[in-house]
């Protein structure tokens, strides 16, 4: 983060793009999540997911966790200065590559090591087998295709106009193609990369597509405007109107429910469209609190901690998820209020510890 934005006085030339604090402070805040919800859908009993308590960390990992990834990877996109065609495919083959790989160390793996040792059975572990966490799809095959798909489009024109009709566009497609199938079990497990047709599929491009492209959007702005106050003012008010707008439209037109909220049933794939805007409008309400935050309370240990996370993202999505795999084969029974907060910090500590270990030692494998 450069010095013109350690202050809050107005800025009267376009930003210089940095490493901004308000961003590194949102993915990281946005790991936290991660590592809370994991942990309360892998470890915690069932009366706690239920609860008020599991209710309210879903309603706030909708907004603060996989949807702040994807905007935020759709504006780091906008304000890096690589645009190649060949590398920007070559990330996202690399993040499907990865993708795979995590479902080995955190699902199948574990997943044969507890019943070789008898930890459960087959029939116990339903749907969860070992070949059903192996294909599983989640969000960093998700990242994968997104990051190509958003490599041809940069390729294809740089108008930030034609990247908002695409989002427009995606979500407009979503009731078209929603519930449609092949009816084969091969056809359809592609078909869950673009939309949700088994439960083993999340993060279906239709609607998710939606959120990196509008981040693009929102860099690209960022990155061109000559008063970064106003800009983030600007921005506040725009997310107020399309929370109100996207939250009547979903809440009178849809299906959504609070219950289903709160449960984290609907985030599972088919995110309805308006609802999708209203997140939208959320995030941007939450970048911009967060850069009044950096702005103005000192940079401390916390944030420092945050940013470690934030810098290397990937390393700790992943390391979470293997830490959190290994765990639940061994646990004899799931965990209630205080063993879900002991696991928590536990799963905190062991991954920062572990992520910066691996970062430390790749490093210096590669040097």
């Amino acid at each position: 983060m450069t010095d013109e934005l350690a202050a809050p006085a107005p800025i009267s030339r376009p930003v210089s793009m940095g490493r901004l604090k308000s961003l590194d402070l949102a993915r990281g805040i946005a790991m936290v999540f991660v590592v809370v919800i994991h942990v309360l859908e892998q470890l915690s009993a069932a009366k706690v997911k239920e609860s008020l308590f599991g209710g309210v960390l879903n309603m706030g990992t909708s907004i603060c966790a996989a949807a702040m990834f994807m905007f935020l990877m759709g504006t780091g996109l906008s304000l890096s200065k690589t645009t190649s065609l060949t590398k920007g495919i070559l990330r996202g083959v690399g993040l499907l590559a990865i993708a795979y790989l995590l479902n080995l160390l955190r699902g199948t793996f574990p997943t044969w090591v507890g019943l070789a040792t008898h930890q459960f059975t087959l029939e116990q572990l339903k749907p969860y087998s070992p070949l059903y966490v192996t294909v599983e799809i989640d969000i960093l095959h998700f990242a994968g295709i997104a990051l190509i798909l958003l490599a041809v489009l940069r390729h294809v024109t740089k108008k930030w106009v034609v990247w908002l009709v695409a989002a427009v566009a995606v979500l407009a497609v979503c009731p078209l193609v929603f519930g449609q199938t092949t009816r084969s079990v091969i056809g359809d497990y592609f078909i869950n990369f673009l939309w949700r047709t088994q439960e083993y599929g999340h993060f279906p491009v239709f609607p998710w597509l939606a959120y990196p492209l509008v981040g693009m959007v929102f860099g690209t702005l960022m990155k061109n405007t000559k008063n970064q106050n106003v800009f983030f003012v600007k921005s506040a008010t725009i997310g107020m109107l399309l929370v109100i707008c996207g939250g009547y439209m979903a809440y009178n037109y849809t299906d959504f429910s609070f219950a289903s909220w709160m449960s984290g049933e609907y985030n599972e794939g088919a995110v309805h469209p308006w609802l999708v805007v209203c997140e939208i409008g959320a995030l941007l309400i939450s970048i911009s609190f967060y850069q009044i935050v950096a702005l103005r309370v000192p940079w401390n240990r916390a944030f420092e901690w945050l940013s470690v996370w934030s810098k290397n993202v990937t390393v700790m999505y992943c390391m979470q998820w293997i830490v959190i795999g290994w765990i639940v084969i061994f646990i004899t029974e799931y965990f209630g209020y205080i063993g879900t907060l002991v696991s928590m910090l536990v799963v905190f500590i062991v991954t920062h510890y572990a992520g910066i270990g691996w970062v430390r030692i790749t490093s210096a494998w590669r040097k």
